[in-house]
């Protein structure tokens, strides 16, 4: 995990496409908890897995309005 990240006040909704291990594309809606540079934490709820907490590149992701 990156040392100067900065965590938002809120969590915002987002949706993070990336594709599965078929090579099918597919969008995870979550929210965004922390920003570094041109990353971000995305956290996704897993209903089998739980929640997935991922840095991603900042352009892969669409915040939702609040």
């Amino acid at each position: 995990m990156p040392g100067s990240a900065t965590p938002l006040r809120r969590p915002v909704p987002a949706r993070w496409t990336t594709v599965d291990r078929r090579g099918r594309r597919v969008v995870l809606t979550g929210v965004v908890t922390h920003e570094d540079g041109d990353r971000v934490a995305f956290e996704h709820a897993h209903p089998v897995r739980g929640v997935w907490h991922v840095w991603v590149a900042r352009a892969a992701v669409v915040r939702d309005a609040p």
